[in-house]
């Protein structure tokens, strides 16, 4: 059962890489993981980091398969701190004890600036799942603190603000508009989820038009 209970305490080595391989693995936020309760979000290791990074090195070699067009290259460390924000939120979502739900301060300063079509696809890599995550956060209890956060990250990465009730950034909007294929993955993404607000965005609606040829 996932819940507000707290995480029995587990290693907390090779928790990053153990996440992201759950989550590309089903799909799924991998809140199974036994994450173990800290007083301290733990910096992975260098082993953990570099273990992390073939997944994600893997993850971009699948998806650009998929894409539409020609996705953009791959940013290592965008990709990275992406999978280490989902570990977090996971952690804080899991684990009630902690009431601290603000990115540790190297994960914020480490937030890649978003104005690259690079860093969109590949924070997307791990950020096409946040959805389900926000959407796990606000069913258990639509008052908590979480949700702001989660849904202030969304805000900032139009990709993963598809579904949620987040409202994009226009300038970080603008860049993913600004690229072929993170454009048509975003309209894409509108669509099947059923995002009726972004839809009505001018941009999503006029492309929408133009697939349906009117």
């Amino acid at each position: 059962m996932f819940g507000h209970q707290s995480a029995s305490p587990g290693p907390k080595s090779g928790l990053l890489h153990e996440a992201i391989a759950a989550l590309f693995d089903g799909a799924m936020i991998p809140l199974k993981i036994s994450f173990g309760a800290t007083a301290e979000f733990p910096r992975p290791t260098d082993g953990e980091m570099a273990q992390t990074m073939r997944l994600l090195e893997n993850a971009d070699q699948i998806a650009r398969q998929h894409a539409a067009g020609e996705p953009p290259d791959f940013d290592p460390l965008a990709a990275l701190w992406a999978a280490r924000v989902l570990q977090f939120a996971c952690v804080r979502l899991v684990d009630k004890i902690e009431v601290d739900i603000d990115l540790p301060d190297d994960l914020a300063q480490a937030e890649p600036d978003g104005t690259s079509a690079t860093q969109h696809w590949s924070v997307d890599l791990v950020f096409r799942s946040w959805w389900d995550l926000v959407k796990r956060s606000t069913a258990e209890n639509e008052d908590d603190p979480l949700n702001t956060t989660l849904l202030n990250i969304a805000s900032r990465w139009p990709l993963a603000a598809v579904g949620t009730p987040a409202k994009p950034s226009s300038d970080r909007l603008a860049v993913v508009f600004g690229h072929p294929s993170l454009r048509q993955i975003y309209i894409d993404r509108v669509i099947q989820r059923v995002d009726r607000e972004k839809a009505a965005d001018s941009l999503v609606a006029e492309a929408i038009r133009g697939f349906d040829g009117r």
